[in-house]
């Protein structure tokens, strides 16, 4: 069943790919919208983004939270068709659409340095244009696989053309990282993968406990402090966490349409890949 399942979307995501991309995109945008429109026992990405609404901007009510959250899957539509032409298009294509890159002499300049480069990102926006730039460094990616095995080879193959190297967000993949830091290489990973392992720590979030990621701080804090700085490490930014969960200034920010990753954030049960 998961390979005929992985099949379809394959399908799918390669006919749009075919299209144009603003018909792509409106199409995502009308199949996101169309999410909204049933049940919301059978809606969950629907149904988490009104949890965390709700559970965030108190302020609101349940009709705006459902505004806002009927063009949160229209975003979410939208940068999965718009993803398709990443996976598929041509990689200049994709490049040719980057207009800006803020940081980008400071990032090539780490590059050429002999420190290790550890880059963290969050899925906001079109954070898969990010591949075929990186490959330029041959980076190292760590990345979550997709449980339709179809899907995830062609997400796979699409990443690494561009020069990356994927490596999974497991124990033999934090491994692989921590190597890749010693050796003064460039590790990139997307910080915010929701945690499925229930033996994460929890740390209270808007009143509710939520367990935390477990990428980043294997990679940064296996190694000792003094071992960190050697490598490269920002040793004079190194904070207590106590110091960090204490603080009083945890808010809520405005909402943004691009935000749009659906994460349950009390149970960590989203095992899919960005």
């Amino acid at each position: 069943m998961k390979t005929q399942r992985g099949r379809r979307l394959w399908w799918l995501i390669r006919l749009i790919a075919w299209l144009p991309l603003p018909l792509a995109a409106g199409l995502g945008a009308i199949l996101g919208d169309l999410i909204t429109r049933v049940p919301l026992r059978y809606a969950s990405a629907y149904r988490v983004v009104l949890i965390n609404l709700l559970a965030t901007q108190p302020g609101i009510s349940f009709d705006q939270a459902r505004v806002i959250g009927r063009q949160s899957l229209r975003e979410l539509g939208r940068s999965f068709c718009e993803f398709a032409h990443v996976w598929s298009r041509p990689i200049d294509e994709t490049m040719a659409r980057i207009s800006h890159i803020h940081g980008e002499q400071e990032y090539l300049d780490a590059c050429a340095s002999d420190r290790p480069v550890l880059l963290l990102s969050l899925h906001l926006g079109s954070w898969e244009t990010m591949n075929p730039y990186l490959g330029r460094q041959g980076t190292n990616i760590m990345y979550q696989p997709h449980p339709a095995t179809l899907v995830d080879e062609l997400v796979k193959q699409a990443r690494e053309r561009s020069g990356c190297r994927l490596v999974p967000t497991n124990n033999q993949g934090i491994k692989h990282g921590l190597a890749t830091l010693r050796a003064g290489g460039t590790l990139a990973l997307l910080a915010d993968h929701n945690p499925g392992n229930r033996s994460n720590p929890y740390a209270p979030f808007f009143g509710h406990p939520v367990p935390t990621p477990a990428l980043v701080a294997p990679i940064e804090f296996t190694v000792s402090r003094d071992d960190y700085i050697e490598l490269g490490g920002y040793g004079e930014r190194i904070k207590r966490l106590d110091d960090l969960l204490n603080k009083d200034d945890i808010r809520a920010v405005p909402w943004r349409d691009h935000h749009a990753w659906p994460y349950d954030v009390g149970h960590g049960n989203d095992k899919s890949d960005s």
